[in-house]
């Protein structure tokens, strides 16, 4: 015996309209999923403030590039170019055991080991290598080293002490290379945690979802047709609709609706209320005739 398949079409204006009919739903979860992602940014990420040091860098190439500006001779822009790409090449160095093993003995930042009790080294050849970016000023041979970290004196330690490590260490690794320092770090600045992106994200993902419930719920999970018209859709055009039971909203025409207006039985359909009106009823005349007699 084959089995029937269910064929379920979804009109896309009831979809829209159920959605806009449920505004405050949506509302409510996009703002929830906002405020839950800024508050989860805010207990899992730390504080952390970047300290930025400026170095001015030279070799051969850039020597040669400055004396021609002196003398007003003709310079290519292949010159120029591989003046500045100076820099790309000193960043890498820059990251190498070579020279940021020495910054760690230069800053000597040392913290307890809480196992142990002694003192170690607060930062490691990878942490630090991470905290460390470093790239041209305007694509000037001017380079800037800046340090991100949790704590701002050891922001500024670190960048100070890499600029004078890279310049003592500098000509020993590219002949006729030479660094000058231009300007210390002084002062740090707080890094954004993102609260504004993850708040847009986080609202994004409760509005999706409030979306995906709401058309889950309603239109697979709730089997009751909602009108006449959803009846006829999924029903074969030879069965019609026998009736429809109305609506009997109160908000607009009292306790019982739109039959109110339908005489003292409409008011109420109890069986208490039928027995007191029709027994006060009785009564009422039986007293009549009494006195009347």
């Amino acid at each position: 015996m084959e089995k029937e398949e269910r064929k379920v079409s979804i009109n896309i204006m009831e979809v829209l309209k159920d959605f806009l009919h449920k505004w405050w739903i949506i509302l409510i979860a996009s703002v929830i999923g906002a405020g839950a992602l800024i508050t989860y940014t805010f207990f899992t990420t730390e504080k952390q403030y970047t300290a930025t040091a400026k170095m001015y860098v030279n070799n051969s190439v850039s020597a040669s590039l400055s004396d021609a500006l002196k003398n007003a001779t003709n310079i290519s822009s292949s010159d120029i170019t591989a003046g500045r790409s100076l820099v790309s090449s000193y960043s890498v160095i820059m990251k190498t055991h070579l020279i940021l093993d020495d910054v760690l003995k230069t800053a000597n930042i040392k913290v307890k080991d809480p196992k142990t009790g002694e003192e170690k080294d607060k930062y490691t050849y990878d942490q630090l290598s991470s905290m460390i970016s470093v790239g041209a000023v305007n694509n000037t041979e001017i380079c800037s080293i800046s340090v991100t970290c949790t704590n701002e004196e050891d922001a500024k330690l670190l960048a100070n002490a890499t600029l004078h490590v890279f310049r003592d260490q500098i000509g020993n690794i590219i002949v006729g290379s030479s660094a000058k320092i231009v300007d210390y770090a002084v002062d740090t600045k707080p890094v954004s945690r993102g609260f504004t992106k993850m708040g847009l994200i986080g609202f994004a993902v409760g509005f999706v979802l409030a979306l995906l419930g709401i058309f889950l719920i309603d239109f697979y999970v709730n089997d009751v047709f909602q009108s006449s018209e959803a009846l006829k859709e999924c029903l074969p055009d030879d069965i019609p609709v026998l009736s429809v039971i109305p609506d009997t909203d109160t908000s607009n025409t009292g306790k019982y609706g739109y039959y109110k207006k339908y005489g003292h039985y409409a008011r109420d359909y109890s069986y208490s209320y039928y027995r007191e009106t029709v027994e006060g009823e009785e009564s009422g005349e039986a007293t009549g005739e009494k006195e009347n007699k």
